[in-house]
């Protein structure tokens, strides 16, 4: 399942919020999409905006595209990344930990994911 996780321009963590939630009952909609998000669609040879309503499977996606509109980071991840992801979001680590975390969690092989699990559990075991 694809999730979300959401920084302010400063490094701030947040929240996050998955593809199959109810993304009318968080937080981060709540709070910073005000409008419904829109996307952009072919018409023929014309590029059209387009409003999305929750019921829409591009709706997660355009959430995301409205958020970064905004300014703010949006990182995407499924499966062992997004436990990565989840698991030092809420960490103690410093604003650009995080970020620089994030921000290179895609070039891991997937191979290497479990290992590298491995090493944040007992990395974040130290810290407390």
């Amino acid at each position: 399942m694809e999730t979300a996780f959401i920084f302010k321009k400063d490094g701030e963590y947040l929240g996050s919020f998955a593809k199959n939630d109810d993304l009318s009952r968080n937080y981060l909609m709540k709070t910073y999409i005000k409008d419904s998000p829109v996307i952009l669609r072919h018409d023929g040879e014309f590029l059209v905006q387009e409003s999305v309503l929750p019921n829409d499977p591009s709706y997660f996606w355009a959430v995301i595209e409205n958020l970064r509109a905004q300014g703010f980071r949006a990182y995407v991840f499924e499966g062992k990344r997004a436990e990565l992801a989840m698991l030092l979001s809420n960490s103690a680590l410093e604003k650009e930990e995080k970020i620089e975390f994030f921000s290179s969690l895609l070039s891991v092989p997937a191979a290497e994911l479990d290992a590298l699990k491995d090493g944040v559990n007992s990395d974040l075991a130290d810290l407390t």
